[in-house]
């Protein structure tokens, strides 16, 4: 015997649309009312969202794992994608050689010693692998610098107004 059927406050027949939830509110109308509290106060919301990954950190490392098993299919197509339009990016022995010669074995950035190479304009942003845009670059400074042009990472506006003059 089915229960009976109940409706929530928009006339949504709750049956359809997913569980009766206190308020009078179904699945489609908590969602509604969650999307639009977000849009009114994106601060709060990404507030709420950095405290709860903080005391659930083991359901954020769950949800990243599924998610990374989701997509590894597309992941793997991005970067067989990039490595296509690219070429291969592996720095040969030839290649790091020169560009030691030229900036010694420290990280340009930040001095420490170098743990591997930096695109000093990303290849994102249409920079080359080649010896000219390389430079030898400390693993925690790499990760910093991201996809930005070198100039943002060193924090000197006189580079940006040097380049676009």
């Amino acid at each position: 015997m089915n229960p009976p059927r109940r409706f929530c406050l928009r006339g949504h027949d709750t049956w359809e649309t997913g569980r009766y939830q206190p308020g009078g509110q179904c699945r489609i109308c908590a969602i509604d009312r969650s999307r639009e509290a977000r849009l009114r106060d994106p601060v709060h919301a990404t507030e709420i969202k950095r405290r709860w990954a903080k005391n659930n950190p083991e359901k954020v490392r769950a949800s990243t794992k599924k998610s990374y098993e989701k997509n590894r299919l597309y992941a793997c197509l991005r970067g067989a994608r990039r490595r296509a339009i690219q070429g291969d990016t592996r720095t040969d022995p030839a290649l790091a050689q020169q560009v030691l010669d030229y900036y010694g074995t420290d990280c340009v950035y930040c001095g420490e010693p170098f743990t591997g190479f930096d695109h000093l304009q990303p290849l994102s942003r249409g920079g080359l692998h080649e010896a000219e845009n390389l430079a030898p670059c400390c693993k925690s400074c790499n990760s910093g610098k991201q996809d930005r042009p070198i100039w943002v990472m060193l924090n000197r506006e006189e580079a940006v107004v040097h380049v676009s003059a």
